[in-house]
């Protein structure tokens, strides 16, 4: 069974007409285990009215390591980062982080880990 992550919706829009607070987000996943691969699938969805689909990769990440993706989001007003543990489900860490155009990370952006929210699998297809 896996476990589905969400940050919820996040704002990046400047005073609410420009988007692009952050130019991007890292999103940043850990495994603990010392002995399994663990397996995480990463959507990203721009929330401009319409949810869709801007992002999608499956990761699988080595024992007790750590890897990234960068998803650009420099023209998105709204977006939300979902993050499926498929395999290894409780040792699996996750960051969000926003970064602006100076590869700043943006504070407001920040989800660690405990800040994202379970959520039920609603895709049909899962």
């Amino acid at each position: 069974m896996s476990k589905l992550y969400s940050t919820g919706p996040i704002e990046n829009a400047v005073k609410i007409v420009t988007p692009g607070v952050s130019s991007s987000i890292i999103i940043k996943l850990l495994n603990n285990n010392f002995n399994e691969i663990a397996e995480v699938e990463v959507k990203v969805f721009s929330l401009d009215g319409t949810k869709t689909q801007i992002f999608i990769e499956t990761i699988q990440i080595n024992p007790h390591s750590s890897t990234f993706r960068t998803v650009n989001v420099a023209n998105v007003f709204q977006f939300e980062v979902q993050i499926n543990v498929i395999k290894n489900q409780n040792d699996v860490l996750i960051g969000v982080f926003g970064e602006d155009k100076n590869g700043v990370l943006v504070a407001a952006q920040r989800l660690v880990h405990s800040e994202l929210t379970v959520i039920c699998c609603c895709d049909p297809d899962d």
